[in-house]
């Protein structure tokens, strides 16, 4: 019950919502499923008279569709309340949710990862969180007042100089003001997208694919490598969803070359960014822009901070939503090696890591997540 009744009662409220705001942009909940390598959207909605009215939905949703097409969709599917009502009756006395959100539908898909983070916020975030994750807050605090209180002075004073120097920039030069509204209005839809807009992603082939799991074949890549300082590494004790990120020296490091502690010939140089990021038990990294090599890269100048090429290679994948905790790590590795071990692929067991694609603030039943292993496979590369 609970499996059907959670999406149903979300996709009426979606239907609701198309009744109330008919073309309106303020209801615009739609999510981007994934592509392989760095694609650009070039979504056109779909206006055929033969669509069904779930293909109708999940185009109204989407923060692609144009104002003048989601007023004719929205139109349509008030002419349609009928069929939508007999789909939706249907979908109650048979208990099946594919009748109403089909997973050909970007928001059937949604709606099932909204389910499946639900199950892991009952059964393993919350109880984590007071039982692991507020006594490692009191741990942390006072080393982190500490870091804060060692700031000098004038390092504080100038920071807020360069952030005001920043405002006034933007203020007066219309060509900054206008690229800031876009980054404003890209991170916004990158709460909703399970692949970021507007940053680089790693390329890959696909294989061979099987429901969340896929053989994939990545070209030669580069990365910046740090340690990771949260302690126990990434498998081994980190409980909380962004627990490595915010307590790994590593992140921190990688950032700051990333945002020009670096030296490329007499000046520092600024990079794009790029997903996803990559940890396995001792280890982050970022992914340099497609563009760089190791030795074309700009020089480090930390020490906690290495760059390194990553030849070509195969791997095997397996995608998950919500966030990257002990337990869900550990829950969709044995899914991987299951599958693995029923298809006769050999595998590198000390190859584990996992790629993270989504900035902190995208919604988690929308996050993309991946555990990777390496494979010898004897299918064509």
């Amino acid at each position: 019950m609970r499996i059907l009744f959670s999406p149903l009662m979300i996709a009426m409220s979606l239907l609701a919502c198309v009744c109330l705001f008919r073309g309106h942009d303020a209801f615009i909940i739609r999510y981007n499923v994934k592509t392989s390598g760095m694609q650009k959207s070039t979504y056109k909605p779909s206006l055929s008279l033969h669509s069904s009215w779930q293909e109708d939905l999940d185009n109204l949703l989407s923060p692609e569709t144009s104002y003048e097409s989601r007023k004719v969709l929205s139109k349509g599917m008030l002419k349609r309340l009928n069929e939508v009502t007999a789909d939706f009756a249907a979908a109650l006395k048979d208990r099946d949710v594919e009748k109403i959100a089909p997973l050909s539908t970007a928001y059937g898909k949604v709606l099932r990862k909204m389910n499946l983070f639900g199950n892991q916020l009952t059964s393993d975030i919350i109880p984590n969180v007071f039982s692991k994750g507020v006594p490692k807050i009191v741990e942390e605090c006072p080393k982190l007042v500490n870091k804060l209180l060692e700031a000098k002075p004038t390092e504080v004073v100038e920071s807020g100089q360069r952030m005001l120097q920043s405002v006034r920039e933007i203020v007066q030069d219309p060509s900054l003001l206008q690229s800031t509204v876009d980054e404003i209005k890209k991170e916004l839809k990158n709460t909703i997208k399970s692949t970021p807009e507007g940053v680089q992603t790693l390329h890959y082939s696909v294989l061979e694919r099987s429901d969340s799991i896929e053989i994939r074949h990545y070209p030669t890549y580069a990365v910046c490598i740090s340690p990771i300082n949260a302690v126990g590494g990434l498998f081994s004790s980190v409980d909380s969803p962004i627990e490595a990120l915010v307590l790994s020296g590593g992140y921190r490091a990688l950032s700051a070359y990333f945002n020009g502690a670096n030296k490329n010939g007499e000046r520092n140089s600024k990079l794009s960014h790029t997903t996803p990021v990559i940890t396995d038990d001792t280890t982050m990294s970022f992914v340099l822009p497609d563009n760089l090599l190791a030795g074309s890269a700009p020089l480090t100048i930390s020490e906690e901070v290495e760059l390194k090429n990553i030849p070509a290679h195969t791997v095997a994948t397996v995608e998950f939503s919500g966030f990257a905790t002990e337990a869900e790590i550990r829950k969709q590795r044995a899914v991987l090696e299951e599958f693995l071990m029923n298809k006769g692929i050999l595998f590198d067991a000390a190859s584990y890591r996992v790629f993270q694609y989504n900035p902190l603030h995208t919604l988690p039943w929308v996050r993309r997540n991946e555990i990777v292993v390496d494979i010898s496979y004897a299918g064509k590369a």
